[in-house]
């Protein structure tokens, strides 16, 4: 009987030891929450609006190119986030203009003139809904990127609500390089290089209406 207690207390005191060895140092083997080791805590919100605007301001261009394509002069402008309004240089072409702009699905009539060649779109409900969903969904994955650079042991990053972000960075003491890094505003922009410019022109006079001029990008 003595003999296998002491075997027991071996056993017993080895696994202790194990379980001490495992554990340490404890503060890179237990990923301590906000509330026990502080960090960061940030609630961040999406400009849900400044997306639908891009959309509405590149479908007002490809809607010019189109009209253009056709010989149909207009004049076009966005009014608010959704809306594109067009005015017909000449009435006489109100036919085939209705042709070109039913090509884009995701907007609908709001206003139509044909007298004075005026119409407004605007942007679906439906589509406007889906785009700020995406706008959210892009934010939340481009923050988990960035959070990938601080090497967080389990960051939390949660949607809240409609267009709101929720990140807390157990550790994490910059504060303020936190904040620089994950609310930067992120921006990608896709242009067509235009093969048939006179380069030196452009630099000289300047590019045509519509166009940038980039030096080695």
């Amino acid at each position: 009987m003595r003999r296998n207690l002491w075997l027991r207390i071996v056993i017993v005191l080895g696994v202790i030891a194990a379980s001490v060895w495992y554990l340490y140092p404890p503060k890179k083997t237990i990923n301590l929450g906000l509330d026990l080791q502080g960090g960061i805590h940030l609630m961040l919100g999406v400009e849900v609006d400044r997306a639908i605007e891009s959309q509405t301001e590149r479908a007002l261009a490809d809607l010019q190119a189109a009209l253009d394509k056709k010989g149909i002069g207009a004049r076009l402008g966005r009014q608010g986030a959704t809306e594109m309004a067009v005015q017909l240089v000449n009435p006489s072409t109100w036919t085939n203009a209705l042709a070109v702009l039913s090509e884009f699905k995701t907007f609908e009539q709001k206003s139509a003139d044909q007298a004075a060649g005026r119409v407004v779109l605007a942007l679906q409900a439906r589509e406007s809904a889906q785009i700020a969903d995406l706008a959210v969904r892009q934010g939340l994955e481009t923050i988990r990127n960035r959070v990938d650079q601080f090497g967080v042991a389990e960051p939390t990053i949660q949607r809240q609500g409609e267009n709101r972000i929720l990140v807390q960075l157990p550790g994490i003491q910059d504060a303020e390089r936190a904040k620089a890094l994950i609310g930067k505003t992120a921006l990608l922009e896709f242009k067509f290089l235009n093969e048939q410019a006179d380069v030196e022109r452009a630099t000289r006079e300047g590019p045509p209406p519509g166009s940038d001029l980039l030096w080695q990008r």
